[in-house]
């Protein structure tokens, strides 16, 4: 009698197991299919692109791309660009771009070891 008791108690586990698994397949399988996958930023990148290529922003481009340079001439008078001499003798204090006082950082080494 006592087999008969355990032997039924283990087919209502297993039938309820069996139900439970299957209901959460089934659910998760719904809920694929039911959500949306792709987000809206994801939705505007993955627009198609259009195919016709627009020549004059090509041209442009490449026009931009290439420096016309005359090795006979200076570099200055084709590129237009004037170049300015700081005036020494001016009153208000002009502000170096780099520092002036730069000293290189000491490097440890075996001999003579930085503190």
């Amino acid at each position: 009698m006592r087999k008969n008791v355990t032997k039924d108690r283990l087919i209502i586990i297993s039938v309820l197991t069996l139900i439970t698994g299957v209901f959460w397949i089934s659910l998760e399988v719904y809920r694929s299919l039911v959500t949306d996958k792709i987000t809206p930023e994801f939705k505007s990148e993955i627009t198609p692109l259009n195919p016709r290529l627009d020549v004059q922003v090509l041209d442009q481009i490449v026009a931009k791309r290439s420096l016309n340079v005359d090795l006979q001439q200076p570099l200055q008078s084709q590129l237009n660009i004037q170049l300015t001499t700081p005036n020494l003798h001016s009153s208000q204090p002009t502000s170096s771009p780099a520092p002036t006082d730069i000293q290189p950082t000491p490097l440890p080494t075996k001999s003579n070891p930085v503190n």
